[in-house]
């Protein structure tokens, strides 16, 4: 019999670019440990790079925030 504690656990946030992780963000954390943005916005168009173990630098997943918080229901688990 399962449990909620046998559950892969899933944060409330994005480990790359700080976010909090929406429903629709869970099989992507699950697969790439990741959100759904982070993913279209770096892994994907970097996939072999990211395979190899490349990932943004802090300044461009600074100014994907920035393009994130012009957009609706944007939240940073910092702020709330």
């Amino acid at each position: 019999m399962s449990t909620l504690q046998d559950e892969p656990s899933v944060p409330d946030a994005c480990p790359l670019c700080d976010t909090l992780l929406r429903r629709s963000d869970v099989d992507t954390y699950n697969e790439f440990g990741i959100c759904s943005n982070c993913d279209m916005s770096f892994r994907q168009p970097m996939m072999k790079a990211w395979k190899d173990g490349w990932r943004p630098s802090q300044k461009e997943i600074e100014n994907k925030r920035l393009l994130l918080r012009k957009e609706p229901f944007f939240y940073n688990k910092n702020i709330i």
